[in-house]
């Protein structure tokens, strides 16, 4: 892409977790950054994947705009609920097929909530 007259800037981000506003900020440092090295381009799109997605929503709401620098995003897969939001309905599902299926924890075994999933094996 790079002999077409493409650029690609990528970046992690200065601490780990879910902080979407400092990742967004990141991602508008890493773009200035860019800029001041190689020129403005003549367009600029934000690409994220899961919460990456969330990371380059965030960035156009926070930095975009009618006269902003990006031009669009792609966002492929993006966790738009927030945090966890995305995945709680994997727990929904194990504690309604742990309480269908009566098979966890079994009767003789000792009781603990169904949110739990299975407890580590003991040696």
């Amino acid at each position: 892409m790079v002999d077409q007259g493409y650029a690609w800037a990528g970046s992690s981000y200065r601490r780990g977790g879910y902080g979407t506003r400092m990742a967004a900020t990141d991602t508008e440092n890493l773009r200035r950054l860019f800029t001041e090295e190689f020129g403005s381009p003549r367009q600029t799109y934000l690409h994220g994947q899961s919460w990456g997605g969330d990371v380059a929503a965030k960035t156009i709401e926070m930095y975009g705009g009618a006269h902003g620098p990006y031009d669009g995003a792609l966002l492929t897969n993006g966790v738009l609920g927030g945090g966890s939001r995305g995945y709680d309905y994997r727990v929904d599902l194990r504690v309604v097929y742990q309480y269908y299926c009566q098979n966890l924890p079994r009767p003789s075994e000792p009781q603990y909530p169904l949110w739990q999933g299975l407890r580590p094996r003991r040696r």
